[in-house]
């Protein structure tokens, strides 16, 4: 069983938070264009098509990262989840994951659960007001908080 990893950022540099300790941050602001933006419909159907169609690939991992991946949206994970499906083969099997720092998940947490329903991470450097309100809200969640 072969498996396939794709690191994805789909707000490139985008991030609604300036944390000290953010190399990112610090990253991007030395390049000529700070940050692409969100993903567009075109480059995110070209991905998933091209990691659905290895011929090899029976576990496919899609991993978002930012900057801050919830700012591209939840219509843009239900769109990437429905492309997935409409191209992925009976055989292969889909995992998703999601680095954030959840300051973004009160609104989208009912329904990134359903998403992300194997791994989340939610960095230690956002505050712990933060992390508290979004673990009590994610309680039926299937995620690992990791440090």
């Amino acid at each position: 069983m072969k498996q396939y990893s794709y690191l994805i950022k789909p707000t490139s540099s985008l991030c609604n938070l300036e944390c000290k300790y953010c190399f990112y941050h610090d990253i991007s602001s030395h390049r000529v264009e700070a940050s692409n933006g969100i993903m567009n419909d075109s480059t995110m159907r070209m991905l998933i098509k091209k990691a659905c169609q290895v011929s090899d690939a029976s576990e496919v991992n899609f991993a978002f990262q930012g900057g801050e991946p919830t700012i591209a949206g939840l219509g843009y994970f239900r769109k990437f989840l429905e492309f997935v499906d409409q191209q992925k083969s009976k055989e292969q099997i889909i995992r998703y994951s999601i680095q954030t720092n959840g300051t973004l998940l009160n609104r989208m947490v009912a329904s990134i659960r359903v998403i992300f329903t194997y791994w989340m991470n939610i960095e230690a450097g956002t505050s712990t007001l933060i992390q508290s309100r979004v673990f009590n809200q994610a309680q039926s969640m299937k995620c690992l908080f990791m440090r």
